[in-house]
């Protein structure tokens, strides 16, 4: 754990985690200061960063390290010794004035510039793939898987279910899979405001 301040943060399951994030039944938007006071994590961003891409669109993200294990399993890097590498959490959006669109999970190093999971990856990494799906389970979140891509195999997918729970809003999550000849990761990305279709299209 070399992130000033991250062995301070309360050890939690996966599941609990991303319950934590799941929409309340009466929340209709996400805002950039959704769970900002939350004392499990770490926000790097102070307190978005919005930037104009080359086609002209706008993409704002906000990024968050906690501490997280997957049913007991943690995830771990080698430098001089072997360390617990933290979790981030990650808002995206368009324009930052339009709310947070996707929240995204997954082990990464606690970087303000490394926001895609392809960074937890190679021999020096440990546990980056995971499936949450089981520890989503046991907090009380049904998943259903409603679609996935058509060319997916059992290494490289991504799947979408519908998550619901009592008092929450229900919630569609991408949870993808992308394996190369260094190892796998895992993103874990709940879909704000969006149908099913739109969902869908997302992993065609």
């Amino acid at each position: 754990m070399s992130h000033t301040g991250l062995e301070k943060l309360k050890m939690q399951e996966i599941g609990y985690a991303i319950k934590k994030f799941l929409p309340s039944s009466n929340v209709s938007r996400i805002d950039w200061d959704y769970k900002s006071n939350d004392q499990s994590i770490i926000w790097l961003h102070k307190p978005y960063l919005e930037q104009r891409l080359n086609d002209g669109s706008f993409e704002t993200v906000r990024k968050g390290v906690f501490r997280s294990n997957v049913l007991g399993v943690q995830t771990t890097y080698l430098q001089d010794r072997k360390y617990e590498l933290p979790w981030s959490v990650i808002y995206k959006g368009g324009m930052a004035k339009f709310g947070v669109t996707e929240i995204q999970f997954h082990p990464n190093l606690p970087d303000i510039d490394i926001i895609d999971s392809s960074q937890c990856f190679g021999n020096e990494y440990q546990n980056c793939d995971f499936n949450p799906i089981q520890s989503l389970k046991r907090v009380g979140i049904n998943s259903k898987m409603v679609c996935q891509d058509s060319i997916g195999s059992g290494s490289n997918f991504q799947k979408v279910y519908l998550l619901t729970a009592s008092n929450k809003k229900p919630t569609y999550a991408i949870y993808s899979m992308s394996t190369g000849s260094g190892g796998s990761s895992t993103d874990f990305t709940l879909i704000l405001q969006a149908t099913k279709n739109t969902v869908c299209n997302l992993v065609k």
